[in-house]
């Protein structure tokens, strides 16, 4: 029954009267385990984020073997493995095929998969490059797709027997947004007698239909 721990005690007694029994036996312990991993991300936290060349060099999130009741004996998280793909329409070439797979050190034509590192119930990856732009000045809109998966001492690993593979797409932003002073209106060193509310204008420029749209606009008063 999955969920239970047994052990297997193995005693041998020969045909002897009164017979010899073994003393020193042998014991073997194991745990039914049929059910995958859960994996969930923390870092990034939604299924689809915004990146910009240097702010996404780390990942993480959280790790558990399922427990069964009643038996609730799950045989723990051996390994967790990352995937991160280049999904965009253009992708560079220079290896066998379309380098779209990262391998943790540089980018490869055929996939590739990367272990993190694991601790009690979480994960953490740190292997992710630097510069998202994969070499080009225009890359606003370009995609990724990052698949996390987790493997037990059982052998249950990402799709089987639950699909439980977590994935994010990772969308790169790198033009700077732009903003602008409706009121007061100019010119420079205009002259007012009172000025109640500063008002204007922000907008994340779209780069190939894409754009992670305004966080916040901020303002100085100088004197």
């Amino acid at each position: 029954t999955e969920g239970y721990q047994y052990k297997i005690v193995s005693s041998a007694q020969d045909l002897s009267n009164p017979a010899n029994g073994e003393v020193n036996v042998t014991t073997v312990s194991f745990v039914v385990d049929r059910s995958t991993p859960i994996i969930a991300f923390s870092v990034p936290a939604s299924s689809a984020v915004y990146i910009s060349t240097a702010n996404f060099t780390f990942s993480s999130g959280t790790v558990s073997d399922l427990l069964i009741a009643p038996g609730n004996t799950p045989s723990g998280v051996s390994n967790v493995y990352v995937k991160l793909q280049d999904i965009s329409g253009s992708i560079p070439g220079g290896c066998a095929g379309p380098c779209a797979w990262w391998n943790g050190g540089t980018w490869q034509g055929t996939v590739a998969s990367m272990t993190a590192t694991l601790h009690t119930t979480s994960w953490t990856f740190a292997s992710l490059g630097a510069d998202w732009t994969r070499g080009g000045s225009n890359e606003d809109g370009r995609r990724y797709l990052m698949s996390v998966w987790a493997k037990d001492r059982a052998g249950n690993e990402g799709y089987a027997p639950a699909d439980r593979t977590q994935s994010t797409t990772l969308i790169l932003d790198v033009a700077k947004p732009l903003s602008g002073i409706v009121s007061p209106a100019g010119p420079d060193d205009s002259i007012r007698s009172s000025l109640a509310t500063i008002t204007g204008t922000a907008a994340d420029v779209l780069v190939n239909a894409s754009s992670s749209s305004i966080r916040a606009v901020y303002i100085s008063l100088q004197s």
